[in-house]
């Protein structure tokens, strides 16, 4: 039930594994830079003259290989690199290819961008008509990925006259819908519409221009050669099969019972017993092939609710809502589109699925878990009560993340994985950013090794080899001075939960990862310096420390509930509470090879908090309320070094009163931090 996967019908999938595979075709029909092409000719006018018929176009090219491809095309051949485009915001349901900064049409164009209303989340026709006047773009967009409502296309190409732009509408998600007549067609007002064809149209992975007959030979060289090079004749073959397809009363019937059930969860979703476990349904409704269930106020997000209907062997994908507070990879929001079977031209229910497609439309067989019923029989798997406890909105968060790794689960699924970030907006904004960042930190790195900071000749076995073990008097440092050196090393040995909810709240890709991976190898090399130094100079009980060690992790840090940049304003403040924390301890410690290994972690820190820290400034530029709200959560709630940390309270109250951090100096950390920001500390943003 991903709105954006489809059944390919087996016609398709026999035309797409033909011989035409194997030819090359460079160019139009009848002007070929190869030869031989007579008969993939015919094939590419048949695609083209049926396309052109079903959606009542003028032109059309089908050699797009995608939708984005389709899409670069006709910015292509609309636009000049350094014009403008105004499309729907991403973060409202619009597309990558709509002028996101880091996509190519956010690098080529000057974007602007439109929303939906902050409360009905419908698009306001008289606020588009606002921004395209105030912004004067060459192309307007009409379009969405993830907005369940009709577009008023004839508005559109009223605002787009207004102000002298093309209007091109991105029809991707509900062709199949417009094919049917079930839709309104944006072919007749738009100057260009884009889609592709396997999502509602159920065909061939690719894409497919139409438009006015003016626009065919920009668009075609566009295509050719300014996008790609010869088309995948296999793919444009399954293509003229799919819309002969969409031709047909039985692909009608099959559009019109795929509206009737996005209807009917819609309204199944906005019935009262729904509303009181926080579930609700983004516009109040549907007019197309989905619906984006709001999670919002629901202690079940996107990914617990995605991983549930998965064990039920429904596959849908998580997805943001509009203002969602929770991270992208674990979003507020489904994206669900119902589909009917495919037709009986499609393959079989007993042909290998997808593990990403919708169940066939019988019960599936109960799994048997290793426990046995009283009677014999195979036990229902324990999902079926966490299924329940959803339903009876019962659930809780806690059992949420206990039962999904306790439970008897499809063996073809592994829930023991990580659960793999998704690129969003912010992630892809910050990217340039975090790439500088990353080569400034390396090109002015100081190395240093934990085994340069260890007395190693003051070492000596303990009891189990020989030797003696742990008591008081062995100790020869200040007891202020080890209890921060532990209260130091226990918050180093819970890097664990820290890396997990960085790589939790962004992405392993590219310079992110990079990032994630020395931040984490560096924080832990702190870790291994101070407990090497403390066990072999016998300053603190190895066997305490370890118990506390252990309790604390297994404690463990969750920031789920933290947005993006509240991750980041969290992690600047982490990092320079750290960095005066050492820098004070170093000041106070009069040993010097400890008192070297404590300046040394606070370098660190320091260069830490900078990293940290430039991205939050990007933030204020690129989402400066969200950020500015971002730093006002975390300010509030900011605690000192060590106050998490069950076992030490006494240890944190000893450091507080031997000025090496306490509230005062929590204050001034987060102080400092929002004035150099350049942002004037609030009353709101003052540490309680």
């Amino acid at each position: 039930m991903i709105a954006s996967e489809n059944f390919a019908p087996r016609s398709v999938l026999q035309a797409q594994g033909s011989v035409l595979t194997n030819k090359y075709a460079e160019g139009l029909p009848g002007r070929r830079y190869y030869g031989g092409c007579e008969y993939v000719d015919a094939v590419e006018n048949i695609a083209r003259d049926r396309a052109k018929v079903l959606f009542g176009a003028e032109f059309a090219n089908v050699q797009p290989h995608s939708g984005a491809q389709a899409n670069a095309a006709i910015l292509h051949a609309l636009m000049t690199p350094g014009e403008r485009l105004l499309g729907l915001d991403l973060a409202n349901g619009g597309h990558l290819t709509h002028g996101m900064r880091l996509n190519f049409s956010g690098k080529l164009y000057e974007t602007g961008f439109y929303g939906v209303d902050p409360v009905t989340h419908l698009i306001d026709m008289d606020a588009v008509r606002a921004r395209a006047r105030e912004f004067r773009p060459k192309v307007l967009i009409a379009g969405w990925s993830a907005y369940p409502r009709t577009l008023d296309f004839a508005a559109f190409r009223s605002i787009a006259d207004e102000v002298g732009a093309k209007l091109w509408v991105d029809m991707a998600h509900f062709a199949g819908l417009v094919a049917a007549g079930l839709h309104p067609s944006p072919v007749p007002p738009a100057h260009v519409v884009s889609t592709t064809v396997h999502k509602t149209l159920g065909g061939a992975r690719s894409g497919l221009i139409l438009g006015k007959q003016e626009f065919a030979k920009a668009i075609n060289s566009a295509v050719f050669p300014g996008q790609q090079g010869g088309p995948l004749l296999q793919a444009v073959a399954a293509k003229a099969v799919t819309f002969k397809i969409a031709s047909t009363p039985e692909f009608a019937e099959r559009q019109r019972r795929t509206l009737s059930g996005a209807r009917i969860i819609a309204e199944r979703l906005l019935a009262g017993d729904v509303a009181t476990a926080g579930v609700s349904v983004v516009s109040g409704g549907t007019d197309v092939h989905l619906v984006l269930v709001d999670l919002r106020d629901s202690p079940l997000d996107g990914k617990m609710a995605e991983d549930l209907l998965h064990d039920v062997g429904i596959t849908v994908n998580r997805n943001a809502v509009p203002n969602d507070p929770r991270p992208p990879m674990v979003t507020s929001g489904l994206r669900v589109g119902p589909r009917r079977w495919p037709p009986a031209d499609s393959a079989t229910p007993s042909s290998p699925r997808s593990p990403t497609s919708s169940p066939p439309p019988w019960p599936p067989v109960p799994r048997r878990t290793s426990r046995p019923c009283a009677s014999g029989s195979p036990a229902w798997p324990e999902s079926s009560r966490s299924t329940r406890a959803w339903k009876t909105g019962s659930w809780s968060t806690r059992q949420t993340r206990h039962t999904r790794f306790h439970e008897t689960r499809n063996p073809s699924y592994s829930y023991f994985m990580a659960q793999k970030p998704v690129p969003n907006a912010l992630t892809l904004e910050l990217l340039p950013v975090v790439a500088e960042n990353l080569e400034r930190h390396l090109d002015t790195e100081d190395l240093w090794f934990a085994h340069d900071y260890v007395p190693f000749e003051q070492g000596e076995n303990f009891a189990l080899l020989g030797g003696r073990d742990w008591d008081p008097s062995q100790a020869t440092l200040p007891r202020v001075i080890t209890d921060a050196c532990e209260i130091l090393l226990i918050t180093k040995d819970n890097l664990a939960g820290h890396h997990r909810e960085l790589v939790e709240h962004f992405i392993l890709e590219e310079e992110w990862g990079r990032w994630l991976g020395r931040w984490t190898a560096e924080e832990h090399l702190h870790a291994i310096a101070l407990r090497e130094y403390l066990v072999v100079t016998r300053e603190v009980d190895p066997a305490a420390n370890e118990q506390v060690r252990v309790e604390h992790v297994m404690k463990g840090y969750r920031a789920d509930h933290y947005s993006q940049v509240e991750t980041l304003v969290y992690m600047t403040f982490y990092e320079r509470a750290h960095a005066v924390f050492c820098r004070n301890l170093a000041a106070q410690v009069e040993e010097p090879v400890l008192a070297g290994l404590i300046s040394r972690i606070a370098k660190d820190e320091e260069r830490h908090e900078e990293y940290f820290a430039n991205l939050v400034a990007h933030c204020l530029t690129f989402v400066r309320d969200e950020t500015v709200a971002a730093i006002a959560a975390r300010a509030a709630e900011f605690d000192v070094v060590g106050a998490d940390i069950d076992a030490y309270q006494d240890k944190v109250r000893n450091v507080a009163e031997a000025g090496i951090f306490d509230r005062e100096q929590l204050r001034q950390v987060i102080s400092d931090r929002i004035t150099e920001w350049a942002w004037p500390t609030s009353p709101s943003c003052r540490s309680s």
